[in-house]
């Protein structure tokens, strides 16, 4: 498929040998790439919101094989949100939709989410390039059988970089993510949303602030230079006592942490 992030040497779909040289070389950029292959796998409607997600995906991909390339300092900061329920009711209305599963534990680099921020973080000169992900909406018969689908906008989600006036060689880096999404097949639906702003100084010393709601579960995750997913912050959901996902539109509030980062 054109501008899929893993490159390719026939239909078949075989890594170029562009991309397959990291499989020695650097395991943990091949194994990024493989992740955001399997996102853009997933994301094959043929709608303008699949298309921004893979164009999106493509120029991530690329941005991770140049930081890698240039022996540039980076980091991989990942955000997700997902649904602890097999099912919830949407308020007011009543209907019935698919959540993530009760069974869903935390963890880094999860398809099955509600939704995904992954950033590819340039450590030198405060950038980032990084690509957000809203899955399939399903709704539900009385029976769990899919009555309608539909993929929810992602035009709520986005990156900020906060110190760009660096020339090279910074020690502090400052970015921002935010997310707020709604169900699109509810109309007035509250919003599933969050900020989070990550700081890294000396490339180890990382804090975090995060404003979140009762509901969904949160998690966030980042990773050095190629070194192992540190854990940013998990925040299991706190589900309304009749219907889990009327606390969607209740604030759990704002929370911070800091740590140095073990590679």
């Amino acid at each position: 498929m054109a501008n899929n992030p893993l490159r390719y040497i026939d239909p078949s779909g075989h890594m170029q040998e562009s991309d397959e040289k990291y499989k020695a070389s650097n395991p943990f950029v091949y194994s990024q790439l493989q992740f955001i292959t399997s996102v853009w796998d997933s994301s094959n409607l043929d709608n303008d919101i699949d298309r921004a997600m893979r164009s999106q995906m493509h120029a991530t991909a690329d941005y991770l094989r140049n930081v890698a390339d240039n022996g540039t300092n980076y980091a991989i900061i990942t955000l997700n949100t997902f649904l602890p329920v097999d099912s919830g009711t949407a308020p007011i209305t009543g209907r019935k939709f698919l959540g993530n599963g009760a069974d869903r534990q935390f963890g880094h680099n999860d398809l099955n989410s509600k939704t995904l921020q992954y950033g590819v973080v340039n450590l030198d000169y405060n950038s980032v390039v990084g690509f957000n992900y809203d899955t399939i909406t399903e709704e539900v018969d009385a029976s769990g059988n899919v009555i309608k689908s539909k993929r929810d906008g992602i035009e709520g989600m986005y990156w900020n970089e906060y110190n760009l006036d660096s020339d090279g060689g910074s020690d502090f880096t400052s970015i921002g993510a935010t997310t707020s999404q709604r169900n699109e097949l509810v109309y007035g639906s509250p919003p599933l949303d969050y900020t989070t702003n990550v700081q890294i100084r000396n490339k180890s010393e990382v804090s975090f602030t995060v404003t979140l709601d009762k509901f969904p579960s949160y998690e966030g995750y980042i990773s050095i230079n190629g070194g192992s997913f540190n854990t940013l912050y998990q925040y299991s959901a706190i589900p309304a006592p009749i219907n889990p996902f009327f606390n969607l539109a209740v604030s759990r509030g704002t929370f911070t942490g800091s740590f140095t980062y073990e590679k």
